[in-house]
């Protein structure tokens, strides 16, 4: 009888940090990139899974190690142990990880430990997960995120949000509204990702002097002495307001040819115009534009005035332009009686 010769299969194991065999139900959650400003802290939102065969080794001791550039021991550098008192960088687990809760912070992140990182737990099974975060620094805050109010009209409660990322849970970012026009809340929120950002919501009664505004979000650190901002135009429509009368030259002589303009403070613009003239008890419209030619002859002496309209109202002049010979004798020629105006209608 011939023996039978036995092959044994050699397989090369590549040198890797886990205890235990790779298996596809362990994973890890996380962001794919962070970013904090230069020399402050990061907060690395972390949770992860792991086999059912592994569930009862979820139990204390546990630590977690934040591994920077690679997975795998040789090409890494474990920047922080939660079991170690000395660390290349200071942190913290925040999470509790025997309920698979690896949120944590690191402080002092400097442009140089910019770098792909691995989280890797130890307690009753150690491993070290397959997917990791992109961790940058940047010099200065990034800019806020302001969300523009819809066009809104004189009278109405105007709400501006502005948001911004929150790094580092130790030092939030400050929101500053330039210029104040009202009260502000601000609140610390969560987004999907388990990252942080910072809103504040200004609030405030909308008027015709707001229409225009350069409105500002502000934003400010600790972590930096370079404020950052971003700006929008407010937009507020209201009715016509300040109509007034002018005539052009000013100097009356009979048979002169001059030009009535009528001018008014609208937002919307104004879309027509109407020029009336009164003469004892009659009234006539003489006019459908903002400026109305006339000769001054005894013929069109009388009162002028002008009557205007956006699409929220109209409104009348009350500076009126009288070309009555005998008041020219009296006033000694033009005279312009300035009153407010008032809005007729306003839909």
């Amino acid at each position: 009888m011939t023996a039978r010769a036995k092959v044994v299969t050699f397989l090369r194991v590549p040198p890797h940090s886990a205890t235990i065999a790779e298996s596809s139900e362990f994973s890890i959650k996380m962001p794919e990139d962070l970013e904090t400003v230069d020399g402050s802290c990061i907060l690395i939102p972390c949770s992860f899974n792991v086999p059912p065969e592994n569930e009862l080794d979820l139990r204390s001791p546990a630590s977690g190690v934040w591994r920077k550039h690679s997975r795998w021991f040789a090409d890494s550098t474990d920047v922080f142990n939660s079991s170690k008192t000395s660390n290349v960088l200071r942190g913290e687990i925040l999470g509790q990880l025997t309920h698979k809760n690896c949120t944590s912070v690191l402080y002092n992140v400097t442009r140089a430990m910019e770098d792909l990182y691995f989280f890797r737990v130890e307690m009753g099974f150690k491993y070290t997960f397959e997917d990791h975060v992109t961790i940058k620094t940047r010099d200065v805050l990034p800019k806020p995120r302001v969300t523009p109010p819809s066009r809104q009209q004189e009278g109405s409660t105007i709400r501006v949000a502005c948001s911004v990322a929150s790094p580092c849970p130790q030092s939030p970012p400050t929101l500053t509204w330039r210029p104040a026009l009202g009260d502000s809340v601000v609140t610390m929120q969560k987004k999907e990702d388990g990252t942080q950002e910072v809103s504040s919501v200004l609030s405030f009664i909308s008027s015709s002097v707001h229409n225009g505004v350069d409105l500002s979000c502000v934003v400010s650190s600790s972590d930096t002495r370079v404020a950052v901002q971003e700006t929008i135009r407010l937009a507020v429509d209201y009715c016509p307001k300040n109509v007034s009368v002018s005539m052009t030259p000013a100097e009356w002589l009979l048979g002169r040819n001059v030009t009535l303009s009528c001018f008014s403070d609208a937002h919307p613009a104004v879309e027509s115009y109407w020029w009336f003239w009164e003469n004892g008890n009659h009234s006539e419209l003489v006019g459908q534009a903002a400026d109305l030619n006339l000769n001054l002859t005894l013929r069109t002496m009388g009162r002028y005035w002008c009557r205007v309209q956006n699409r929220l109202g109209e409104a009348n002049s009350t500076e009126v332009l009288r070309t009555d010979p005998l008041w020219w004798v009296l006033a000694g020629g033009l005279s312009l009686l300035l009153v407010a105006s008032f809005c007729l209608i306003c839909r």
